[in-house]
């Protein structure tokens, strides 16, 4: 039984990545109700788990929201937000949420969190791994744009990197 838990929840981890939104919604909704329902007593811990997971994922909306740079865009302040990367943004997080809530309920029911403390400290680790593939692809190319234009400029440092990017961004709320 624990191995087909185990694969089930490998193969939602690797379909997250296609299933769209209006299902991924309800499903998250109901593995945090599962949660309440397997343990009412950690369902406090849950929800501090959460919300340290959502100030986790901070960062990722963010990136996502400012490497976006297509659609309709709301300024604030020197930064141009694009509707459609708010959205993928929040979409990238909700996956990583939902994963998470799945890796939870599986180990809350299957193993009693007081005796594996230590093998339930992994899912903090999976959040992060998760976190990093949905980010590194847009970080990566933005990246490699700019060290072309650094090796270009004859430019060398990660200051230069920096000035580079903001450099970009300032292109790319001018072209709008």
């Amino acid at each position: 039984m624990p191995i087909i838990i185990f694969a089930s929840l490998s193969l939602y981890a690797i379909g997250i990545f296609f299933i769209p939104l209006w299902i991924l919604a309800p499903i998250t909704l109901l593995l945090i109700v599962a949660v309440l329902i397997a343990d009412p007593a950690k369902f406090v811990r849950l929800s501090r788990q959460i919300l340290f997971l959502t100030l986790f994922l901070a960062p990722l909306f963010i990136i996502k929201t400012l490497l976006h740079n297509q659609g309709e865009f709301y300024r604030i302040g020197m930064f141009v937000l694009y509707r459609d990367g708010m959205i993928e943004a929040g979409m990238a997080s909700l996956r990583v949420v939902s994963l998470f809530c799945a890796v939870f309920l599986v180990l809350k029911i299957m193993f009693p969190f007081e005796k594996y403390r230590k093998r339930y400290a992994k899912v903090k680790v999976l959040a992060a791994v998760f976190m990093a593939m949905e980010m590194f692809p847009e970080i990566l190319s933005e990246i490699k744009a700019s060290l072309a234009v650094n090796k270009a400029k004859s430019e060398k440092g990660f200051a230069a990197l920096l000035d580079t990017l903001y450099e970009r961004s300032i292109e790319r709320s001018g072209k709008e």
